[in-house]
């Protein structure tokens, strides 16, 4: 796969969670908390890709 549709699965299931989350934590689907939550996880898992594929020393 390449470098972008990675980031547009990511994107879509950031999305889809975070809007799970919102419901379940908040009651509500609001938008900003949900734009924020997507942008977080997707992040996050930007952080982890790079945790994982660091070059040991």
């Amino acid at each position: 796969m390449s470098r972008l549709q990675i980031f547009i699965l990511r994107a879509v299931l950031g999305l889809v969670l975070s809007v799970f989350i919102a419901k379940m934590f908040f009651g509500q689907i609001d938008a900003v908390r949900v734009g924020f939550l997507a942008v977080l996880m997707v992040m996050m898992a930007y952080v982890a890709e790079y945790f994982r594929y660091r070059k040991k020393p």
